[in-house]
């Protein structure tokens, strides 16, 4: 065994070591320069924008979405609370808008689950399970239309194009900007006749709204030490599922929550499950689709 793979190993190396190589010697393109680059917070960049046309200057602001089409890497369905929207676009609502979501919430549930019945429970005002004045969205969906927006501002949208690198200035801690990704790389690591070098994307700000677990984030604060001072992160465990159900079990609008089974009473979980009222593509049956989302968090006083 050990004499079989040894070849593959050989072979694996050598192939990384010639993309190595190819990095070397094809250096990158000269930098793209940006007063602000937002990795990939479309909001942000649509406040920045409006700041700017209100102070009367010109900047010129980026926006990098790793995935092929703006959203397509956020699949969650979602209720969402459009406080922030409402400042961020006053006008989003109104008759001739074109936003990306249409459903309000009408009716919210609350339910104790066992393992044979569901016991109602109420849902008191102001409660986060109370979503009076709510919507339901795909966040796919919200997020394209954000990047649609952002772009009619004059931002600079760039889907495609993922971050893979912080650039750092001379004092090797304050961020001159970000490299994005080498293209023509083939599955096994080696380089491809179409290889290419990714862009450097130099700006006066580097806004990094990826996440907490953004692998650039990641970097910045192992580096940094932004982390010191804050609470451990927690994590959850959910499962997401798109449901074809029959027209009379779908009632648009409305929001139900679930606590309990199948956890025991060790375990804090819950559902919830949305009803959306979009089109859907005409398929062999009549149906509509619901959007749910199942979460169970792992609390068992485990260490993570």
């Amino acid at each position: 065994m050990h004499q079989t793979l040894q070849p593959l190993r050989v072979a694996s190396h050598a192939r990384l070591l010639l993309c190595a190589v190819h990095r070397v010697v094809h250096t990158r393109p000269p930098p793209h320069r940006f007063s602000i680059s937002i990795l990939p917070c479309r909001s942000a960049a649509i406040k920045f924008k409006q700041l700017c046309n209100e102070a009367g200057v010109d900047y010129r602001v980026t926006v990098l979405e790793k995935a092929p089409q703006l959203g397509g890497h956020t699949l969650s369905g979602a209720v969402l609370e459009p406080r922030a929207l409402n400042e961020l676009l006053p006008d989003w609502n109104s008759e001739d808008s074109d936003a990306a979501f249409h459903t309000p919430v009408k009716a919210d549930t609350m339910g104790y689950l066992t393992s044979t019945s569901k016991l109602p429970l109420p849902i008191l005002p102001g409660t986060p399970a109370d979503n009076h004045g709510n919507y339901i969205v795909r966040l796919g969906n919200l997020v394209a239309w954000l990047g649609e927006k952002a772009e009619e501002l004059g931002v600079e949208v760039y889907a495609g194009y993922g971050a893979v690198e912080v650039l750092y200035h001379e004092d090797g801690t304050s961020v001159k900007g970000v490299a994005t990704t080498d293209v023509g790389i083939a599955k096994d690591g080696s380089p491809k006749a179409t290889f290419e070098r990714g862009m450097e994307l130099h700006a006066k700000a580097t806004l990094f709204g990826e996440g907490c677990r953004g692998s650039l984030t990641k970097e910045l604060f192992a580096k940094l030490g932004l982390d010191q001072s804050a609470q451990p992160q927690t994590y959850g465990l959910g499962i997401k599922e798109l449901w074809r159900v029959s027209p009379e079990q779908h009632k648009p609008g409305t929001v139900e929550h679930t606590m309990g089974w199948p956890m025991d009473y060790k375990t804090w979980g819950g559902s919830f499950l949305y009803h959306l009222d979009e089109p859907v593509r005409p398929r062999a049956r009549p149906c509509a689709r619901l959007e749910l989302r199942s979460a169970a968090v792992a609390l068992r006083r485990a260490k993570w």
